[in-house]
């Protein structure tokens, strides 16, 4: 499930209003208490909005022109390092 909610963020990512709506979506999250508030980025998801509505900074891909999604699956016990390897 979790990998679907991935790429539903991604395909708010591709679309027009990409900033906007991601931005609003991570506000959403923060306000309503999510894994998201409580999680250690919390902090820095907050500064990130915050910078984005203050002065439009672009806080989600940076502009990069791409976004690249590793993904393995939970039962694989070395996935993370496979993911690794990839990235090198």
């Amino acid at each position: 499930m979790q990998i679907n909610r991935l790429f539903e963020i991604v395909y708010i990512l591709l679309n027009k209003n990409q900033q906007q709506a991601t931005v609003d979506w991570a506000e959403e999250e923060m306000r309503k208490g999510s894994t998201l508030a409580a999680s250690p980025w919390a902090a820095n998801t907050a500064a990130q909005i915050e910078a984005y509505r203050k002065n439009g900074t672009d806080v989600v891909l940076r502009n990069a022109p791409c976004l690249i999604v590793a993904v393995a699956s939970k039962d694989r016990l070395v996935g993370r390092n496979d993911l690794q390897i990839t990235w090198q």
